[in-house]
């Protein structure tokens, strides 16, 4: 059995046999056409004979060199399991975080339903989250609690993810611990109030004496008031 040109690769067992060109017309040309093509016959009888595979003549299909994803393509990794026992931990972390903030944020939006009792743990979440130590970690700072929910949920990187939390928190904290510390004011006045009152209704004597004083003290400091604005505002 034997093979052209155009045909297929061969298999293990079949002799290649390639033809010379078309024959001439002239005698003397047929002639060497037909010896080529006698020597070409005997050679594929041999290597059939032999036993060797025919060697290929097709050429070798090489697979395309992979090119590197473009640096603005590629995700950042993440070195995960290389430490089982850290990548607990930080888990943990992660939901306890998640807890707390989610914690605070209720606090804030039942703040009137719960007559302010709500804003002690807002207290309570403050002083662990800025006054540091060990347990600092757990408690997220202000402005954090309104996106971490949300945004944990989105298929984005965890690098990401924290990148934006922190980012948009830090945008919301200032307005937020304003916001505490205007409550924690009026909570104060109210207190004082309430003791005032107190104070007038145990000991009226006193607690008059002590009214028109501090009215001497307002009376003086709206004089002090007035002069400075005639000073710097002449009329």
């Amino acid at each position: 059995m034997y093979k052209t040109r155009n045909s297929p690769s061969p298999t293990f067992g079949t002799a290649v046999f390639d033809p010379p060109d078309d024959p001439p017309d002239n005698r003397s040309s047929e002639d060497e056409w037909k010896r080529q093509l006698y020597q070409n016959k005997l050679a594929a009888q041999n290597t059939l004979a032999s036993g060797d595979p025919p060697p290929d003549d097709s050429p070798e299909e090489t697979e395309a060199p992979s090119l590197p994803a473009p640096p603005f393509l590629t995700p950042p990794t993440e070195k995960e399991g290389a430490n089982p026992a850290a990548d607990a931990e930080k888990n943990l972390t992660e939901k306890i975080r998640m807890g707390t903030a989610e914690a605070l944020r209720l606090s804030w939006l039942n703040l009137i339903d719960t007559i302010f009792l709500t804003y002690l743990y807002i207290i309570f979440h403050y002083i662990m989250a800025y006054l540091g130590g060990p347990l600092a970690r757990f408690f997220p700072r202000a402005g954090r609690e309104w996106i971490m929910k949300n945004l944990r949920k989105t298929p984005q990187p965890k690098k990401t993810k924290e990148w934006s939390i922190e980012t948009t928190g830090a945008l919301i904290e200032p307005f937020e611990l304003l916001v505490f510390f205007l409550i924690a004011g009026l909570i104060l006045a109210q207190i004082l109030l309430y003791l005032f009152f107190f104070y007038l209704i145990t000991h009226p004597c006193e607690a008059l004496k002590l009214f028109a004083k501090v009215s001497e003290i307002a009376n003086f400091l709206r004089w002090v008031a007035r002069v400075v604005f005639n000073i710097l505002c002449p009329s």
